[in-house]
């Protein structure tokens, strides 16, 4: 953040009390109906919440926190699919009717996305990841005795990631400042996070929203977001488009899994049995769990999932 922002937002914070902070956002929660609000109004009604008039001039308190990875390190990221009814019949053959091929792992086409996401629109696609491998198995709600496929992916270079998961004190700021930040990056919070019941994915039109708005950008790889279900919201989801999916990401392989009862140290168990690659004609080639070859064909992640996913 360069002393230029610095000043716009010192200016901005000077034009608003905590007091009316609040009163803005409980106005927002009371008069928006995501149910029935059209994109246009829903719009408006962000810009109302962010900003202040200084000088005859409309400006924008929001403030965002972009970052980049470092530039040689190596990070790893996971999606599950659950087992179709098809994927049972073939546990003995290792011949999946839900890997296939190649399109199985990215984002899926944008004719079949019917239902809005957090992040997305209806006819958007785009990758949902999470940053530890139990945090996509909450995320997907996986249940005792389910099977499922755990995907892995490495970023194929430096990222930058535009982000809601972390509230720093910023020094640049006084305690009021950061008090008013604060309060913001809650309401933020609140509205990324927020359950979601299955008929009722119209209230991720907020969440929508303020990404569009504020957070996306074509210079910015990746948005990142607390874990919705994890206890206490540990770790973070992450949010590629399409195109960024393949930009930024190389797929290492899957695993085919089991998840099994609690242990003393732990919600869950995970049981791998099996571990899945593309051949060089972009088809599914699998692998009796840490066999040899599969060890060879995992790389860097084998070593990783040596120490414990």
């Amino acid at each position: 953040m360069n002393a230029n922002d610095i000043n716009n937002f010192k200016d901005c914070f000077k034009k608003i009390s905590v007091k009316e902070l609040n009163e803005r956002i409980s106005n927002y929660r009371t008069r928006v109906n995501l149910k029935t609000i059209t994109e246009e109004h829903l719009n408006q009604e962000l810009l109302n919440l962010f900003r202040v008039e200084i000088n005859e001039k409309h400006l924008s308190f929001f403030l965002k926190s972009d970052t980049q990875t470092l530039p040689h390190n190596k990070y790893h990221f996971y999606r599950i699919r659950k087992f179709s009814d098809q994927d049972y019949q073939g546990l003995d053959s290792m011949c999946f009717a839900s890997m296939q091929k190649e399109q199985d792992i990215w984002t899926r086409p944008s004719a079949d996305v019917n239902t809005l996401g957090r992040l997305n629109q209806i006819k958007e696609s785009v990758l949902y990841a999470a940053a530890q491998a139990t945090n996509a198995i909450y995320e997907t709600s996986c249940n005792e005795g389910e099977w499922f496929f755990l995907m892995i992916y490495e970023n194929r270079k430096q990222m930058r990631l535009s982000q809601i998961h972390v509230n720093s004190y910023l020094p640049e700021f006084d305690e009021l400042e950061n008090a008013k930040h604060t309060i913001l990056h809650n309401f933020l919070l609140e509205e990324f996070t927020k359950a979601v019941a299955p008929s009722q994915e119209y209230k991720y039109k907020s969440s929508i929203a303020i990404y569009k708005k504020f957070f996306y950008s074509p210079f910015i790889d990746a948005f990142t977001y607390p874990s919705i279900k994890t206890e206490m919201n540990l770790g973070f989801n992450i949010c590629f488009s399409a195109e960024k999916a393949k930009e930024n990401l190389m797929f290492c392989g899957l695993m085919v899994c089991k998840l099994g009862p609690p242990s003393l140290n732990s919600a869950f168990q995970i049981f791998p049995f099996y571990d899945g690659f593309l051949n060089e004609n972009g088809a599914f080639e699998f692998y009796k769990f840490n066999s040899e070859i599969s060890r060879e064909k995992f790389g860097r992640f084998a070593i990783r999932r040596d120490m414990g996913l």
